[in-house]
């Protein structure tokens, strides 16, 4: 599958994964002032990064189709895919995708 084949899901999903693999790891850049992360910054970006992950699940179709509703709605919410609660985490974790899906 060739980069500009994966849905805004995909996208989403694997730059959640990869920064709690990050926050697992303990490579951690500073944060933007200079100041390193202490372990509760690092609980608490890793349960929202979980929650977020949970919630991209919750609302993918590939996870869950209301099949009488039709192919292309998540049963979390029921709107067509993507929906808005995608949309929103699509806005936080992949900006430059979301504003130019086909140049990547």
């Amino acid at each position: 599958m060739a980069l500009g084949d994966r849905d805004i899901h995909e996208r989403i999903y694997d730059e959640i994964t990869e920064r709690i693999e990050t926050l697992q790891s303990g490579a951690l850049s500073p944060h933007e002032d200079g100041t390193a992360w202490s372990q509760i910054d690092i609980d608490q970006a890793l349960s929202k990064l979980h929650t977020d992950r949970e919630t991209l699940r919750q609302h993918w179709a590939a996870h869950g189709v209301v099949a009488w509703r039709g192919p292309g709605r998540a049963k979390a919410c029921g709107k067509e895919q993507p929906c808005p609660h995608t949309i929103g985490l699509g806005e936080e974790y992949v900006p430059e995708w979301l504003a130019n899906p086909n140049s990547q």
